[in-house]
């Protein structure tokens, strides 16, 4: 029995918490934040370390930190990133309609209110020039096409002439 051999008033936890050299569990002194006894994170504002098992940045790595950080991310955040790839995705299809003989090649710039790339609402610029704000691409009549007023808006946005004449 190991237990008679224990000298009285010793506390039950002596030899039970000593750690390994290669113990996985969490320690403060391993942790990036922690610098001579106080919390480097900006995050934390008492600037005292609350202990690795109740820090929520906690990480011994830089790419432990970044990874968490990423899975931290607010529903903003994600929401952004959602609309910047559905965005890029829409390139392909903006070079594909500038490229296809599209029947509305020869109506009036007048005549559409949707866009042909994402279906979203068109607002109208300057004379026949017409813009979705979501995904950017422009409609303008071939008439208006030339003008310097309408160049300087456009610049180097895909574009999609209309009111053709046909052949």
């Amino acid at each position: 029995m190991v237990e008679n051999n224990r000298l009285p008033d010793t506390p039950w936890h002596v030899g039970y918490a000593k750690k390994q050299e290669d113990d996985p569990r969490r320690h403060k002194a391993r942790c990036i934040h922690y610098r001579d006894g106080q919390c480097g994170w900006k995050a934390n504002y008492s600037g005292k370390c609350l202990g690795s098992s109740h820090c929520m940045d906690y990480s011994e790595s830089l790419e432990d930190f970044k990874k968490l950080q990423e899975s931290k991310k607010t529903a903003e955040q994600i929401e952004r990133d959602n609309i910047d790839k559905y965005k890029k995705s829409l390139e392909p299809k903006k070079e594909q309609l500038e490229r296809s003989n599209n029947p509305y090649k020869y109506r009036k710039c007048s005549e559409l209110n949707r866009c042909l790339v994402c279906d979203e609402h068109l607002y109208k610029e300057k004379y026949s020039l017409k813009r979705c704000k979501y995904c950017g691409m422009f409609y303008v009549d071939i008439d208006d096409s030339t003008r310097d007023e309408i160049m300087d808006i456009v610049k180097a946005d895909p574009i999609f002439v209309m009111n053709i004449k046909r052949k």
